[in-house]
């Protein structure tokens, strides 16, 4: 058992936290060294975290890009980071960029049902790759363009011929 208090070390405070991320709540304003030790541990203890650095962001993105979910306007970087990690993290980052939005698609092309707004450049991207992946984008998100070029393909599928 680990005895902290107000006036405990640093180093006793890294050990606390390594042992448990969530004992991060118990420790009265912690360095940056003791958030990121509790961070490596689990990321899911940026939760607990108010205004959190971008080092401490992509720190807890790069241990489970689920994590982005806890953070409140991510930044670009950051948020490529958490798509990098794992694709469906796409699903908690508000309008992704084009550039995320690839990323996460390249990494599974199913996350393009997460994206709210998959945009025409992504969508193109995914369709090139296998015209199969047409059938992945759900129609209500189908960019007009594409919607008229494929409009054969998607009227076969809806008769059953695909």
């Amino acid at each position: 058992m680990i005895e902290i208090s107000e006036n405990s070390s640093e180093e006793i405070y890294l050990k606390y936290v390594t042992r448990n991320s969530s004992n991060i709540r118990h420790i009265k304003n912690p360095s940056e060294a003791i958030w990121i030790a509790a961070i490596k541990k689990n990321g899911y203890a940026i939760q607990w975290m108010n205004n959190p650095s971008e080092k401490i962001c992509l720190a807890a993105v790069q241990q489970d890009g689920w994590n982005i979910q806890y953070i409140r306007n991510p930044l670009e970087k950051v948020c490529l980071a958490a798509v990098k990690q794992n694709g469906y993290a796409i699903h908690d980052i508000e309008n992704p960029s084009e550039e995320v939005q690839l990323y996460a698609i390249k990494q599974n092309v199913k996350v393009i049902k997460y994206i709210d707004n998959p945009l025409l450049e992504v969508q193109k991207w995914l369709i090139n790759k296998s015209l199969n992946n047409v059938f992945l984008i759900p129609k209500n998100k189908l960019h007009k363009e594409l919607t008229e070029k494929y409009k054969h393909l998607i009227d076969m599928n809806k008769a059953g011929i695909l």
